[in-house]
Order: structure tokens, then sequence, then C-alpha cells
């Protein structure tokens, strides 16, 4: 095969994928929906942990040692464990995930390493099966998107959370449901949260914002 046919297949590749991607954003942005069981291997890669190291994750997460946490869609669970190791035996994470089969998964892994502050659950993220003022801080990575009604996520959000409690949203912009840093700041503050501060880079970001005491 000669270098410029090398160079054409290339480039045509690239430019399906990057249409690919394209068509695959607008799909996911209008029509929101979970991510598939399957597809949760795909996502703990080493170039997400090389962007998104899980040593720095929980603090900028806002978690702190003796925390009770809620992780939304906690995927194939790397980034639970690390907010569970994190908050330490003092405190407890609750993961939830709409998906049964990731429920079972994260639960099975669990079980190998033997943690014993991690509690998975099936459930949905605009309907929280929990009492008023459960948790320190919630938080969600590269989910946020794929919630139908963000709104009611985000009044459950308010209602789980203690006085003063941290909500943070982590977004990766090759996500095809990522959000855009305004968009999503604005929602949150639409729905009563204040802007805390904002980290990360040209491939991902992460806010934080805080709910008040009074």
């Amino acid at each position: 095969m000669s270098g410029s046919a090398l160079i054409r297949i290339c480039v045509g590749s690239f430019v399906f994928l990057f249409i690919w991607l394209i068509l695959v954003r607008i799909i996911r942005q209008r029509y929101p929906f979970p991510i598939p069981h399957f597809m949760i291997h795909l996502i703990d890669n080493p170039f997400r942990r090389m962007v998104q190291p899980l040593h720095k994750k929980p603090e900028r997460l806002g978690i702190k040692l003796g925390m009770t946490v809620l992780e939304i869609g906690p995927g194939s669970g790397t980034y639970t464990l690390a907010a569970a190791k994190t908050v330490g035996p003092q405190g407890k994470i609750i993961a939830i995930d709409i998906e049964d089969r990731v429920v079972q998964h994260i639960q099975r892994r669990i079980v190998k390493t033997g943690v014993t502050n991690i509690e998975v659950l099936q459930g949905d993220a605009q309907s929280l099966d929990f009492p008023p003022a459960t948790f320190d801080a919630i938080y969600a990575i590269t989910v946020f998107g794929e919630i139908p009604d963000r709104g009611k996520a985000l009044a459950e959000f308010q209602r789980v959370l203690v006085p003063g409690g941290t909500l943070a949203l982590s977004e990766f912009y090759l996500d095809p449901d990522s959000q855009p840093p305004k968009r999503l700041r604005a929602e949150c503050e639409d729905a009563g949260f204040y802007f805390q501060e904002e980290t990360g880079n040209m491939l991902h970001y992460t806010m934080l914002f805080g709910l008040s005491g009074e």
C-alpha cells in the first residue's frame, strides 16, 4: 500500500469517526438515556484514569473524611472505590444506578475487594428513595447529561442533601452526553444551588455547588 493511499484511509477514518460522534451526540442530547451495561468497561480505561486521576478525583469532588456521600451512576465502580477510601471507615458511599446489571457488577466487585463502606442500590436520580438531609455530598461523573429530567433530579438532590451540603458534577467533553459548562451552571443555579468553583482542562471539568444552610 502506498503512502498516499494510507493517508487517504486515515483521513477517511477520522472524518467518519468525527461525523459519527456528532450524530451520536445529537441523538444523545435530544434523547438522554443511561449508558448500556456492556459499555461500562469501555469508559473505564487507562486514558480516562490518566485524565481524571483516581487519587485526585475525590478531592476535586469535594469528598472528605467521614462524609456520607451519594454517587449517581457509578459505572464500573472504579471511582466509587476511590471515594470510599477517601471517606474512610467513619464515612459511607451509597451508589445508585438505574441499571440492575450495573448494580450487580459493582456489588460483586465490592465483595472481591472487601470494602465495607459502600452500598450499591438500584435507583433513579429523578426520584430518590432517601429521607431528607441524608447526604453531606452528592456527585456524578459523566452522568448528568444522561438524566431525562434534570430539573427533577436537582430538586431531589436538594431534598436529600444536608444544609450546607455539596453537589459535584464532572463532565468529559468527548462524552456524547457532556453538558456545556455554562448550561450546567445555569441549570444548577436556577435550581437553587450556588456556584463554588470549577476545575479542569480542555478535556474535562468539574463544578462544585453548595446548598444554602439557611
